[in-house]
């Protein structure tokens, strides 16, 4: 559907949309244009569809959907497909439906298992079409304690926000001693938004992203990564994906 049409931008700047300031426009295809806002943070990387900002030090906008969220009761090295429940667009498609896989990440395209072994961006690991790589790791949700990965639609239609949230071990990690980290799908900006809560356990050769990889990806050989195998996705971090 359309977002914009020419100069009507339904009410919306830029500011209420959760974004600083500028000039909000609306591109030939209909869709909000933010290239004339004021973004917050920092760019790391752009690819045909999206660039992607990194915000430090202001409070974490993905919801906490512990005690709301729909359990998915996914187990190690496994994956579910849910409705979003709204179409979101990913490079241009429509999706309706996004696989949840327990080794971190969201994948667009088909209900299939994405592997534990994480690579750098972009990859040719399948599936490799329309991810979006929130802490690509050997997660466990089926370990030990109170792991679980968890789901939600929230807001009123028209501006609804779809949450993941994987309050998980990793591999062989403490049960108890959980990491949080969400992703948050938009529907009325389509950004999508990345929310480290939490990315410590103990003290684990894998805390902080050590061994995973964070980013996004259309293709094998058009996406971007914010990291890959470093410590960079510490505790308060926020990613932001806006489309172009």
């Amino acid at each position: 559907g359309e977002g914009c049409d020419g100069m009507n931008l339904g009410g919306n700047t830029c500011a209420s949309l959760g974004l600083m300031g500028g000039t909000l426009t609306c591109s030939p295809s209909c869709q909000y244009d933010f290239s004339a806002c004021d973004i917050p943070g920092l760019p790391f990387g752009s690819d045909s569809g999206y660039t992607g900002y990194v915000i430090q030090g202001a409070p974490l906008p993905c919801d906490d959907i512990l005690a709301t969220g729909t359990p998915t009761g996914l187990t190690d090295d496994s994956q579910i497909q849910v409705p979003i429940g709204f179409a979101f667009p990913v490079y241009a498609f429509d999706y309706t439906n996004v696989t949840i896989e327990s080794n971190g990440a969201l994948h667009f395209d088909s209900n299939t298992y994405m592997t534990l072994g994480n690579a750098c961006l972009p990859t040719a690991t399948a599936p490799n079409t329309d991810n979006v790589y929130v802490f690509w790791d050997d997660l466990n949700p089926s370990a030990a304690g109170s792991s679980e990965v968890y789901y939600q639609t929230l807001g009123p239609v028209g501006a609804q926000r779809f949450v993941v949230q994987w309050e998980t071990a990793f591999f062989g990690g403490d049960g108890v001693d959980l990491i949080r980290v969400q992703a948050m799908l938009d529907e009325l900006t389509h950004q999508i938004t990345v929310c480290y809560a939490d990315t410590t356990s103990l003290a684990n050769a894998r805390n902080d992203g050590a061994q995973a990889t964070s980013g996004i990806q259309h293709s094998s050989t058009d996406g971007f990564q914010y990291s890959c195998n470093t410590p960079d996705l510490t505790a308060g971090t926020q990613l932001l994906y806006i489309p172009m």
